[in-house]
Formats: C-alpha cells, structure tokens, sequence
C-alpha cells in the first residue's frame, strides 16, 4: 500500500511548531502550578510560625502578669491541667528566680568543686621512699591549671648521683588514679545502684582496699523492724525498736574480672569481715584484658595518668641537710590531672608503683617535708 501525502510541505511545518508551542505551553503550566503549591506551603509554614509566635507571646503575658488589656484570657495550663501562675503577682518574685537558678545550679558547683584535701595523698605516691627518699622543703599549688610547684631535697649519702630524683620521676610517670561507686543490688528490682558516697569509709587491710558500708546509719538504707516482745492482756501494746545492723565490707581491689564476680556473690577467704553477697566496686578507671579477665596494667595506666606529663626538673645541685648529710637539691614542676580533685568524682584512689592510700579517707600526713639543704662549697 502506498500513502500520498497531500499537505504541502509549508502546512506540516506548521504543525510541527504548533506542536512545540503546545507542549512549551504545558510546561509552564505544570511549572506555575508547582511553584503556587511551593508558595501555598511557605505560606501555610509562615502563618503556623506566626500563631505559634502569637502563643509563646500569649502565654509569657499570662505566667508573668496574668490577663491584661491586649491578653484578655489565660488558658495555658501544664500537663496536669492545673493553670499555670503568674510570676509578677508574687511579691518577693525576684528573690524566688534568684533563689530557683541557684537551687538549678547548685549540683553543677558542687561537680565543678576542687577537693584541694587530695593534694597530699597526691604527693605521698609521686614521693619516693626509703633509700631513694624525697622530701619537699618548699610548696606551692595552682589547681585552676593542676600544677605544683616545689623545691625538694633527695637521698644522696651513698653516693654523689642523682638515683633519687630519676626515681621520683619514674614514680610520678608510673602512678594512676581510680575512682567509681560501691554498688547494692536493690532486691526490689534486681539491679544494682550506688550507695551514697557519705555512707562508705574506706580502709586499707593487708594491702587491700575495703569499702566499709554503714548500712545502719541516717539515710544509709537503714531498716526498721516492727515486733511483739511479749503478749499482754491489751492487744494494742506494741514495742518497736531498730534492728542493729552491722557494717558491710565491700572488696574494692581486684586483679582480675573473676574476683569482681566474687565480691558480687560473697565469695571471700576473709571470715573475720562481714562480706555479703549483692555489694562490689564499679571502677571508672581499671581496664580488664577481654582474652584473660586480668587487670591491663597499660591501659588503665593511659586512662586515669595522675601525671600526664613529663615532670621537668630544674637548679639540681649536692648539697647537706641538718644532720650533715649529703643530699641532692632539685626545683620541681609537676602537672597533676586535674580529674582528680574533682569532688563530683567519688571514693578517688592514687595507685604508685610500690603503695596505694585512698584520697578522701586519708588521715595522717606522712614525714614528707623537710628543711632546707646547705649548698657545698665549689669543688
């Protein structure tokens, strides 16, 4: 079959551009459409963003002033549906904000509080003894930077060297810090919650830290015991009286993760301490080794460094002390990490090389100042 085409080459010309005018049509029809609709919802944005404003506006009015000349009506209630009061009709209002952001801030200062009493536990770690013994002759602290500073003498009698200020050294690199809360298990829910810092005293036995808990004392979880002594001829005759509760030691030192478990079920060799099962140290600083459950000496060294940085030393001289003997003369500046003396930090422990104290139950002050040495003379 064939097809003759009668329409001239001209008028299909024309179609075709009538065509493309069509279509070209089309798409700005599609187009302004699109953009009505953009502007519909900017529009619909714009008039919720004003009603909101209108609100938050309405309801400032009414919970500092209450109804005024352009707010007739207060309907803002909280979610217990009681309506909220209107701050400005308190007589004393300014003292009550004032005394509202205080209360608000109050646990924020006491987090950001210094414990400058931690300071000397400090110092008996970073401090050799023994034959390698430093002792301070001059100190001073800046603890909004963490730094002391302090002249200081070490052992020097058998010989002209300087063993004791490399040890003091090696100690301040080699010492850490741990701290963390004594856990209860709440028989009520089964899980474990920190007992209150102000109901745990710690104490060093045989080279191991106890958390001894006053379970009895104020606030301390202290139970009450209702009981009959006797029966009488009146029924009503009832005699309460406090079920004596004696401390609870809770282990604090463990090598590994299985000795944690054991302080957990009261697994202990110890008889002569009351140990219950349900009580355990959470430690923020020790670090267990995933593969054997010990203690990884590395890692919780980096974690919780009480020196973070080098110690540099500086006017190390011989010289003598009071008794005539030789001593080494040396100005020290250490950076201590600030963490620990925070009090928002809780039951802090200093961990040296050979000895360990805890911070906030550290009483005695050991001898670690001394006066001044006598410089030797030239040659």
């Amino acid at each position: 079959m064939y097809e003759i085409s009668l329409v001239p080459d001209v008028k299909a010309e024309l179609l075709k551009k009538q065509k493309l005018r069509n279509l070209v049509i089309l798409i700005c029809i599609i187009v302004s459409i699109a953009c009505g609709a953009v502007i519909l919802i900017l529009l619909g944005f714009t008039g919720t963003q004003a009603l909101t404003l209108a609100g938050i506006d309405t309801e400032v009015v009414c919970r500092t002033t209450g109804p005024t000349r352009d707010v007739k009506k207060c309907d803002q209630k909280d979610k217990n549906g009681r309506q909220y009061p209107a701050i400005m009709k308190f007589e004393n209002y300014e003292e009550l904000l004032t005394i509202q952001d205080q209360m608000h801030n109050i646990k924020l200062l006491n987090g950001e509080k210094i414990k400058m009493s931690r300071l000397f536990p400090v110092l008996d770690i970073i401090l050799p003894t023994g034959e390698n013994n430093v002792s301070i002759t001059e100190l001073s602290a800046d603890l909004s930077e963490g730094v002391l500073y302090f002249d200081a003498v070490g052992s020097a009698s058998n010989n002209i060297g300087y063993r004791s200020l490399e040890a003091f050294k090696k100690n301040a690199a080699s010492s850490y810090f741990d701290y963390g809360d004594y856990m209860r298990k709440d028989t009520s829910t089964g899980e474990y919650v920190a007992i209150p810092s102000f109901c745990i005293t710690e104490v060093l036995e045989d080279n191991l830290i106890y958390g001894v808990y006053h379970k009895g004392a104020a606030g301390c979880e202290a139970p009450m015991v209702s009981k009959n002594n006797s029966e009488s001829d009146d029924d009503d005759e009832e005699e309460e009286e406090n079920e004596k509760v004696d401390d609870i030691y809770i282990l604090r030192t463990y090598r590994n993760k299985s000795e944690m478990e054991d302080a957990k079920n009261g697994n202990t060799k110890r008889k002569d301490l009351n140990i219950k099962a349900g009580y355990y140290f959470e430690s923020n600083c020790t670090v267990f080794d995933g593969a054997s459950g010990n203690i990884d000496s590395k890692a919780t060294l980096e974690k919780c460094k009480l020196v973070p940085e080098e110690v540099t030393t500086t006017n190390s001289n011989f010289g003598k002390d009071a008794d005539g003997n030789l001593v080494l003369s040396f100005t020290a500046n250490v950076y201590v990490n600030m963490d620990v003396f925070k009090s928002s930090y809780k039951h802090m422990r200093v961990i040296g090389p050979s000895r360990q104290n805890v911070t906030d139950s550290y009483i005695q002050v050991r001898d670690m100042f001394t006066d001044k040495a006598t410089d030797l003379e030239d040659n």
